[in-house]
């Protein structure tokens, strides 16, 4: 998702030549017309900065009994793990 939004603000405010080719400067960096690099990057903290919800389901304990975890792992992992 992040890379979709990423590309399409590219697309956006980016410059390109006469093909749409993306212009590219001696670093290989995109470059911008004007405000359009303020305006893109703004647009791309507002992305970052979205809070997002994932609904994941959860894991039974006996189908990770193969993989070798620290306590400090379980117990960041303990919400999708059921007994």
């Amino acid at each position: 998702m992040f890379n979709d939004t990423r590309a399409k603000l590219l697309d956006e405010f980016a410059k390109k030549d006469e093909n749409g080719e993306y212009i590219l400067d001696s670093n290989n960096s995109y470059t911008f017309d004007g405000d359009n690099m303020k305006e893109f990057i703004n647009a791309l903290n507002q992305v970052l900065n979205l809070d997002i919800s994932i609904n994941a389901g959860k894991v039974k304990l006996d189908d990770l009994e193969d993989l070798n975890f620290t306590p400090a792992q379980m117990v960041q992992l303990e919400a999708f793990i059921e007994e």
